[in-house]
Protein backbone atom coordinates (compact mmCIF):
# COMPACT_ATOMS: atom_id res chain seq x y z
CA UNK A 1 0.00 0.00 0.00
CA UNK A 2 2.75 2.08 1.08
CA UNK A 3 4.24 2.00 -2.84
CA UNK A 4 1.01 2.07 -4.17
CA UNK A 5 0.19 5.48 -2.87
CA UNK A 6 3.31 6.98 -3.67
CA UNK A 7 2.69 6.12 -7.33
CA UNK A 8 -0.61 8.25 -6.92
CA UNK A 9 1.12 11.12 -6.08
CA UNK A 10 3.03 10.45 -9.38
CA UNK A 11 0.27 11.54 -11.16
CA UNK A 12 0.20 15.41 -9.96
CA UNK A 13 2.54 18.29 -11.33
CA UNK A 14 5.68 18.39 -9.96
CA UNK A 15 5.40 20.84 -6.98
CA UNK A 16 1.75 19.33 -5.62
CA UNK A 17 3.43 15.83 -6.27
CA UNK A 18 6.44 17.62 -3.61
CA UNK A 19 4.20 18.78 -1.03
CA UNK A 20 2.18 15.57 -0.91
CA UNK A 21 5.59 13.72 -0.80
CA UNK A 22 6.45 15.61 2.17
CA UNK A 23 3.92 15.65 4.13
CA UNK A 24 2.98 11.85 3.64
CA UNK A 25 6.32 11.15 4.46
CA UNK A 26 5.91 13.24 7.91
CA UNK A 27 2.88 11.60 8.48
CA UNK A 28 4.42 8.03 8.64
CA UNK A 29 6.96 8.85 11.24
CA UNK A 30 4.49 10.50 13.34
CA UNK A 31 2.18 7.30 13.29
CA UNK A 32 5.37 4.93 13.62
CA UNK A 33 6.67 7.23 16.42
CA UNK A 34 2.38 7.06 18.15
CA UNK A 35 2.85 3.25 17.84
CA UNK A 36 5.89 3.48 19.94
CA UNK A 37 4.86 5.17 22.54
CA UNK A 38 1.70 3.19 22.82
CA UNK A 39 4.17 0.04 22.95
CA UNK A 40 6.40 1.86 25.27
CA UNK A 41 3.02 3.21 27.22
CA UNK A 42 2.37 -0.40 28.24
CA UNK A 43 5.05 -0.96 30.44
CA UNK A 44 5.11 2.46 32.82
CA UNK A 45 3.37 3.14 35.27
CA UNK A 46 3.70 7.28 35.08
CA UNK A 47 2.30 7.89 31.67
CA UNK A 48 0.82 11.77 31.59
CA UNK A 49 -2.05 12.88 29.88
CA UNK A 50 -0.02 15.24 28.16
CA UNK A 51 2.18 12.27 26.88
CA UNK A 52 -1.60 10.11 26.25
CA UNK A 53 -2.81 13.40 24.14
CA UNK A 54 0.89 13.33 22.06
CA UNK A 55 0.45 9.39 21.50
CA UNK A 56 -2.81 9.33 19.90
CA UNK A 57 -2.21 12.73 18.40
CA UNK A 58 0.83 11.01 16.35
CA UNK A 59 -0.84 7.62 16.42
CA UNK A 60 -4.74 8.56 14.75
CA UNK A 61 -5.04 12.51 14.56
CA UNK A 62 -2.25 13.26 12.29
CA UNK A 63 -3.74 10.48 9.79
CA UNK A 64 -6.75 12.61 9.55
CA UNK A 65 -4.99 16.16 9.77
CA UNK A 66 -2.72 14.71 6.35
CA UNK A 67 -5.66 13.47 4.47
CA UNK A 68 -7.34 16.40 4.82
CA UNK A 69 -4.68 19.22 4.26
CA UNK A 70 -3.77 16.42 1.22
CA UNK A 71 -7.30 17.80 -0.20
CA UNK A 72 -6.27 20.87 0.42
CA UNK A 73 -3.43 21.26 -1.48
CA UNK A 74 -4.42 19.42 -4.15
CA UNK A 75 -7.64 21.59 -4.84
CA UNK A 76 -4.77 24.47 -4.57
CA UNK A 77 -5.78 25.81 -1.64
CA UNK A 78 -3.84 28.93 -0.02
CA UNK A 79 -0.98 27.78 2.82
CA UNK A 80 -2.99 29.24 5.36
CA UNK A 81 -6.15 27.33 4.38
CA UNK A 82 -4.54 24.19 3.89
CA UNK A 83 -2.71 24.52 7.40
CA UNK A 84 -6.18 25.50 9.09
CA UNK A 85 -7.65 22.49 7.63
CA UNK A 86 -4.69 20.60 8.57
CA UNK A 87 -5.31 21.72 12.43
CA UNK A 88 -8.68 21.11 12.27
CA UNK A 89 -8.33 17.49 10.79
CA UNK A 90 -5.74 17.04 14.35
CA UNK A 91 -8.46 18.23 16.55
CA UNK A 92 -10.89 16.00 14.64
CA UNK A 93 -8.70 12.87 15.29
CA UNK A 94 -7.99 13.59 18.90
CA UNK A 95 -11.69 14.38 19.61
CA UNK A 96 -12.25 10.77 17.94
CA UNK A 97 -9.40 8.82 19.28
CA UNK A 98 -11.21 10.23 22.91
CA UNK A 99 -14.80 9.28 22.18
CA UNK A 100 -13.49 5.62 20.76
CA UNK A 101 -11.73 5.61 24.40
CA UNK A 102 -15.33 6.61 26.16
CA UNK A 103 -17.06 4.32 23.88
CA UNK A 104 -14.45 1.38 24.51
CA UNK A 105 -15.40 1.72 28.26
CA UNK A 106 -19.08 2.50 27.78
CA UNK A 107 -20.61 1.89 24.32
CA UNK A 108 -23.26 -0.82 23.30
CA UNK A 109 -20.77 -3.27 21.31
CA UNK A 110 -23.69 -4.06 19.10
CA UNK A 111 -23.27 -0.33 17.80
CA UNK A 112 -19.64 -0.09 19.18
CA UNK A 113 -18.54 -3.16 17.09
CA UNK A 114 -16.20 -3.96 19.65
CA UNK A 115 -15.55 -5.87 22.81
CA UNK A 116 -16.62 -3.22 25.73
CA UNK A 117 -13.90 -2.57 28.20
CA UNK A 118 -10.78 -4.45 25.53
CA UNK A 119 -8.64 -1.20 26.11
CA UNK A 120 -8.89 -2.16 30.17
CA UNK A 121 -8.60 -6.10 29.51
CA UNK A 122 -5.12 -5.17 27.54
CA UNK A 123 -4.37 -2.80 30.29
CA UNK A 124 -4.08 0.28 27.96
CA UNK A 125 -3.75 3.41 29.40
CA UNK A 126 -6.05 5.53 27.93
CA UNK A 127 -7.47 8.86 29.13
CA UNK A 128 -10.16 7.61 31.07
CA UNK A 129 -7.60 5.78 33.00
CA UNK A 130 -5.25 8.29 33.64
CA UNK A 131 -7.78 10.94 34.18
CA UNK A 132 -9.23 8.64 37.21
CA UNK A 133 -5.46 7.68 37.89
CA UNK A 134 -5.18 11.74 38.67
CA UNK A 135 -8.18 12.32 40.25
CA UNK A 136 -8.80 9.15 42.49
CA UNK A 137 -7.97 9.10 46.37
CA UNK A 138 -4.77 7.26 47.45
CA UNK A 139 -6.62 4.16 48.30
CA UNK A 140 -8.22 3.79 45.07
CA UNK A 141 -5.49 5.25 42.73
CA UNK A 142 -3.56 2.17 44.06
CA UNK A 143 -6.11 -0.46 44.08
CA UNK A 144 -6.40 0.75 40.21
CA UNK A 145 -2.27 0.99 39.68
CA UNK A 146 -2.37 -2.57 41.10
CA UNK A 147 -5.34 -4.02 38.78
CA UNK A 148 -2.90 -2.57 36.06
CA UNK A 149 0.10 -4.29 37.08
CA UNK A 150 -1.70 -7.65 36.19
CA UNK A 151 -0.45 -8.78 32.68
CA UNK A 152 -3.36 -10.57 30.71
CA UNK A 153 -2.18 -13.72 29.09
Amino acid sequence: MLINSYQFFESYPPEIFKELISLFSRTAIEVCEGQQYDVDFESRDDVSIPEYLKMIEYKTAVLVAAAMKMGAIIANASPQDADAIYDFGKNLGLAFQLQDDYLDAFGAPKSFGKQVGGDIIENKKTFLVLKAMELAPKEQKEGLMHLYSIRPK
